[in-house]
């Protein structure tokens, strides 16, 4: 089975086998000491800045979503979301659900963020600003300068989904002027579903502290505190640290500039292979992480990705929606080579003799 999704990926070998072993009992200074380290070479590898905090979370990416904005922000706050598909209507969900106060920046579907999107929300008291930076039901990587810019001049603690844009896209926390990063282990890292990890720095540390959210399994200020000691205050997915660590130690060996330069790779050639095809690329602005195909002639995406399932033994992404009907999305995370890219290729040129 080859799976070109971007979450869960392909797992290489190491994380398997790291899964495939009993758990270690984790209250002690052993458990401690490893998810100190895991800390310090995950803030590593984003360029978080030297007092930032991670909360190891065990939830979903969603669950990580909904938690920072609810740790962050309250209705005294006034907040941006930019929505450009199913992730960022996501961050409108959230804000409905709780009763914030927010304004979305719709977007079109593969429609880039432009200044002009900005504008009119420019010095009108927005305290925050919410975005997935890679919008991944459509491929489309936003300007992260662009908001960064927007961000420093309005004063907003920005927050970034950056779930499927990390290891994938280049990143920096500090740089970028983020407070809060949001990743997930099913992507990039290339590690199983079923936890996520949020990086705060200190000016959202500080808004964790002030504001008052009622949640025993959520809330910021004891995944904080236990953090000091390298703990969480609940159960974690011990096996997933385990890989975690493993990983960011890989991560850390290889450089996190080669990771990106190797998936920006499989990538580009995907991209210049497809179009060979009877298929077209509508994402003007995409991530490395993965690549929206829209077919030419009348082929149903859907028959695209069925075909290759039942006939292939190969998982690319349907979308659901309005999507449903325009696009598939085929990743380029995981343990997959450029070899598997053309196995991929060839496969899909074989299966629409029978589709056509």
């Amino acid at each position: 089975m080859l799976n070109f999704t971007v979450g869960p990926v392909t797992l290489d070998k190491e994380v398997l086998k790291i899964g495939s072993k009993q758990m270690p009992y984790f209250r002690n200074e052993e458990f401690s000491a490893m998810t100190l380290e895991s800390e310090e070479l995950l803030k590593q590898s984003m360029n978080s800045p030297v007092d930032s905090k991670v909360v190891f979370l065990t939830a979903s990416g969603t669950a990580a979503m909904e938690a920072t904005v609810l740790n962050l922000f309250d209705q005294e706050d006034k907040l941006l979301v930019v929505n450009g598909g199913v992730f960022g209507s996501r961050f409108s969900e959230i804000c409905q659900v709780h009763s914030l106060h927010y304004k979305e920046i719709k977007l079109n579907f593969f429609e880039d963020l432009t200044i002009g999107d900005l504008i009119p929300y420019d010095k009108k008291g927005f305290t925050g600003l919410l975005i997935n930076i890679h919008e991944t039901s459509t491929g489309v990587l936003y300007d992260i300068n662009l908001v960064k810019e927007f961000c420093k001049k309005n004063h907003l603690l920005l927050v970034i989904d950056a779930i499927s844009s990390y290891l994938a896209d280049p990143f920096d926390m500090e740089g970028s002027t983020a407070n809060a990063v949001i990743i997930s282990s099913q992507k990039a890292l290339g590690l199983p579903p079923g936890m996520s990890y949020v990086v705060l720095d200190k000016k959202s540390q500080d808004r964790v502290r002030e504001i008052s959210f009622k949640s025993v399994y959520f809330n910021f200020n004891k995944y904080l505190s236990d953090g000091e000691r390298g703990q969480t205050p609940y159960t974690p997915a011990v096996s997933n640290l385990l890989q975690l660590n493993e990983k960011l130690k890989y991560i850390d060996k290889k450089s996190v500039t080669k990771i990106i330069k190797e998936t920006r790779e499989l990538a580009i050639h995907f991209r210049n292979e497809i179009i060979k095809l009877p298929f077209e690329i509508p994402t003007k602005s995409p991530s490395n992480a993965l690549t929206a195909v829209s077919p030419l002639r009348s082929i149903s995406p859907e028959s695209v990705v069925q075909s290759l399932k039942m006939n292939s033994d190969i998982y690319v992404m349907p979308n659901g929606g309005e999507l449903s009907c325009k696009i598939f999305r085929v990743g380029h995370l995981g343990a997959i080579t450029i070899e598997n890219n053309q196995y991929l290729l060839d496969e899909i040129k074989k299966n629409l003799k029978t589709i056509s």
